[in-house]
This record gives structure tokens, C-alpha cells and sequence, in this order.
């Protein structure tokens, strides 16, 4: 029973957090987010900008990468995962966007000033600049989440919720920070999170 559980905990976070996903602003430019666990170590939180003409491009994405199935631990099933967002924007699209979340026992929080370009996560200043990727590594370590890098990708989409995926197959730098190669302790979760997985190998 506990195996068909924690299975469920996963497939649980993927459709909840597909369903919290957008959080559209009064603005003329508006804004979506999300997080979802995206490889075997990993899960991401993303931002995303919608123009009024209908097309949408990449804010930030920020992977939070740990050792493999933390986001499962504090007693799997009784495990949770939530998101909110708190946002300001003027008419250009300016403001600042704060994502919380909690897996695996852990609170992650990220702040997204979207004039100054600038983050914060947990207590690490990020500046951007062009870059539209951080790479978060250690999240589950005793000192707490490390900055592992930056980068800058294409950041325009073309279809949503699939916003990770498309980014992730145009970058083999960022598949290979997922560790998609790892596995998670519980085996019988495995094959969801390899699926997603192989959606998102650069071709």
C-alpha cells in the first residue's frame, strides 16, 4: 500500500500544480506560474509573461535540484506541495512575483523583481541581467540551497502548460542538470518520472 501511495503523491503534484498554474493579472500584460517536479532530483518553478497580442515568453525558470526523490521525503504520503503567488505589475509588466513552495518537507521561496531583473532565493541575491534560467543545487543539503549558475535560453513559447518542456529540449545543459540518468528510492514511481523525462530530452 505504501508504494501505490506514494505513487499517487507524485501524480498528485503533477495535476495540482498544472491546476494552480495560472494566476492572470488585471494588467495589459499579464502573467502565469508554476511548479512541478520535472526529473528524478528536480523540480521547477516557472514565470511566464503574456503579451496582449497573444503570444507568451520565459520570465525566469528556476530548477531546484536535490538529492534524488527528496521531494518525496517527511513521510511520502504525508508529503505535500503548494504554490502561491503574490504579484504587483504596472502596464509594462514591471513588479515583483513571490513563489513559495513545499516539498518534501522543505519551504522554498522565490522572489522575482521583473523591472530590475533581479531574484532572490531563499537568501541568495541573483543578479540576471539577459539570463532567464537559475540552477539551483543542494536544496535538500544541511546548508541549505547553493547557486549553481545561470542561464540565458530562447525564451519564447509557443503552448502552456508545457512551458518547462519546450525550454528544457532546446537546452542540453539544462537536461543534464535534471540527472534524468538518477532514480528515485521508491521504484514504483519511477516510470511516471521517467516519462517526463523523455519528454523533455533534446533531440
Amino acid at each position: 500500500m505504501r508504494s501505490s501511495r506514494r505513487l499517487s503523491f507524485v501524480l498528485v503534484i503533477l495535476l495540482a500544480s498544472a491546476g494552480r498554474a495560472e494566476s492572470p493579472q488585471a494588467a495589459s500584460v499579464e502573467s502565469s506560474s508554476g511548479s512541478r517536479l520535472v526529473s528524478p532530483a528536480v523540480v521547477a518553478t516557472w514565470i511566464v509573461r503574456k503579451e496582449p497580442h497573444g503570444t507568451s515568453q520565459l520570465e525566469l525558470l528556476v530548477l531546484w535540484r536535490g538529492t534524488p526523490g527528496w521531494f518525496m521525503r517527511a513521510g511520502s504520503e504525508e508529503s505535500s506541495s503548494s504554490d502561491s503567488i503574490q504579484s504587483t505589475e504596472d502596464d509594462r509588466g514591471g513588479g515583483t512575483v513571490v513563489e513559495q513552495l513545499s516539498y518534501g518537507g522543505l519551504r522554498l521561496e522565490l522572489e522575482f523583481d521583473r523591472g530590475k531583473r533581479t531574484a532572490r532565493v531563499q537568501n541568495h541575491d541573483v543578479g540576471l541581467e539577459s539570463a532567464n534560467v537559475i540552477l539551483v543545487d543542494e536544496v535538500d543539503a544541511a546548508d541549505g540551497p547553493q547557486i549553481a549558475g545561470s542561464l540565458q535560453v530562447d525564451p519564447s513559447l509557443t503552448s502552456e502548460p508545457a512551458e518547462v518542456e519546450t525550454i528544457v529540449r532546446r537546452s542540453p545543459e539544462i537536461y543534464d542538470f535534471l540527472r534524468c540518468d538518477t532514480s528515485v528510492p521508491d521504484a514504483s514511481t519511477q516510470p511516471a518520472i521517467e516519462a517526463i523525462c523523455a519528454r523533455m530530452k533534446p533531440k
